[in-house]
């Protein structure tokens, strides 16, 4: 029980990096260290916190892709993927 119990004390420790990386926030390597290094005061955890879950701005023309886009090469395949994901975007 008391392991259960560390790990819900790190994981809400770690929260404002835990909301920036689902949320694919474009600074959630600072929120990260942010939280790393002065989440222990409450100031720097909140602080953290508000910056996870800001509005991040949609690219104009462009919504973000719902899923992580993998680098591709230049074999048929990879043409073909491309051509899929660029269709999935652009609905």
């Amino acid at each position: 029980m008391l392991i259960v119990g560390e790990i819900l004390l790190i994981a809400a420790y770690f929260l404002p990096t835990i909301v920036a990386v689902c949320r694919r926030h474009p600074n959630a390597v600072g929120i990260g260290l942010l939280n790393l290094t002065l989440g222990w005061t409450v100031l720097g955890w909140i602080g953290a916190l508000i910056w996870s879950s800001t509005a991040q701005p949609e690219r104009e023309g462009q919504p973000r892709p719902a899923i992580p886009v993998p680098l591709l090469g230049d074999s048929a395949r990879d043409r073909e993927v491309a051509r899929i994901r660029d269709q999935m975007i652009r609905r």
